[in-house]
């Protein structure tokens, strides 16, 4: 999920900038921060998805032999 990184790095890099607090602590905030936002995210995604492929009328992809084509 590449907008969860744009979302996420400017307070990390702000908190580093201001804070400068060791690696731990980034580790141990930014863990469960990024966990919940994918799980915030996981829904709209998945309903930008299905409207997507609605609106694009997506379909199965079908594969096919070149044997079958005749060619």
């Amino acid at each position: 999920m590449f907008l969860l990184g744009i979302l996420i790095m400017p307070p990390v890099l702000l908190v580093q900038a201001v804070f400068q607090p060791p690696f731990w602590v980034h580790l141990i905030l930014w863990t469960p921060v990024i966990i919940v936002l994918a799980l915030i995210l996981l829904r709209p995604f998945k309903s930008l998805m299905f409207a997507l492929q609605w609106k694009n009328h997506a379909e199965e992809a079908q594969w096919s032999d070149k044997d079958e084509e005749g060619q």
